[in-house]
């Protein structure tokens, strides 16, 4: 069924899909292979946002590259972002804010690209969504719920009985 969505939506129907349902795990057939076409049918839309996702600015990924070297230089391996001394904390800071004034532009670059990134999000585009019965669904979460409900034949009205039976 040809369904409008934003691109946000299709981007986590497909990463829930993937990432939370396992190929070694039996569902109910008619789960599975909505499961299975949905995940052919989004994979070229997401593959596209992923990689649009990432800079196209060389300088930023450049500056990105310097201060994650900055960060390992200061931290304490093995902790989480923690420094083992005051001292330590304030002279990382102050090399990625000298860093910082040097690739400014390469930054508000990217900055400008993220927001166009954010846009592209919320456009909605034309999919083909494979529907299978909610009763079809394994126990979903509230997240997993709201990500795969395009795929759910039933209105929110028919969900409502079968759920409060």
């Amino acid at each position: 069924m040809r369904r409008s969505l934003t691109r946000e939506s299709i981007f986590e129907m497909f990463i829930i899909l993937k990432r939370d349902f396992k190929d070694d795990v039996v569902y109910d057939n008619r789960f599975s292979f909505a499961m299975d076409r949905n995940l052919n049918n989004l994979i070229g839309e997401t593959e596209s946002l992923i990689k649009a996702r990432k800079s196209s600015i060389p300088e930023f990924n450049e500056f990105e590259s310097k201060r994650n070297d900055i960060i390992k230089k200061y931290v304490v391996p093995g902790t989480n972002s923690s420094f083992s001394t005051q001292e330590d904390e304030k002279k990382c800071q102050d090399e990625i804010i000298e860093l910082t004034k040097v690739y400014e532009k390469a930054i508000a670059d990217r900055t400008e690209e993220v927001k166009l990134y954010n846009e592209i999000l919320t456009e909605e585009i034309e999919v083909d969504i494979v529907q299978a019965p909610f009763k079809s669904f394994p126990q979903l979460n509230r997240v997993q719920m709201r990500a795969l409900r395009p795929m759910f034949k039933e209105t929110d009205e028919q969900i409502a009985e079968i759920i409060n039976g």
